[in-house]
């Protein structure tokens, strides 16, 4: 008998069919240089109820990647919120949880091995700041 799909903070993983796939990597075209941003601190915004990543988020994470890859040492923290009228609700942790997944899935489409990305997925208690994002940590 197969062991049981690990949880996150108690909640359960959505099922395969229903987990968000990483959007392809945009075509950069020969010769276009990836942009590496400065900083260690990023957030991204998402629309309520959205777990989908925008195109400019795809230019981030595309040069989050180019620098962890040149880091070989660093790691990537992500904290996902979503926003709710209850701190303890049950679909802004899932939808939070999804929103990490996509960012996640896209860095390692990227190559970053998903060992090196920590994902924290916290629902509604948005400690202060939008209520539909996640923030990005580079630690080392």
């Amino acid at each position: 008998m197969p062991a049981p799909p690990p949880t996150v903070g108690g909640v359960p993983p959505l099922p395969s069919a229903a987990r968000p796939t990483a959007a392809p990597p945009p075509d950069r075209g020969p010769g276009r240089p990836v942009a590496i941003p400065p900083g260690r601190e990023f957030r991204l915004l998402f629309q309520g109820g959205s777990e989908a990543l925008e195109p400019a988020d795809h230019e981030l994470l595309t040069g989050l990647a180019a620098r962890l890859a040149a880091e070989p040492d660093a790691r990537l923290r992500l904290t996902a919120y979503a926003g709710a009228a209850r701190p303890e609700d049950r679909d802004a942790r899932r939808l939070s949880l999804s929103r990490a997944v996509a960012v996640r899935d896209y860095l390692m489409s990227q190559g970053i091995r998903g060992t090196r990305i920590d994902v924290r997925a916290m629902g509604a208690r948005t400690e202060g700041g939008p209520p539909d994002r996640v923030d990005l940590v580079v630690v080392n």
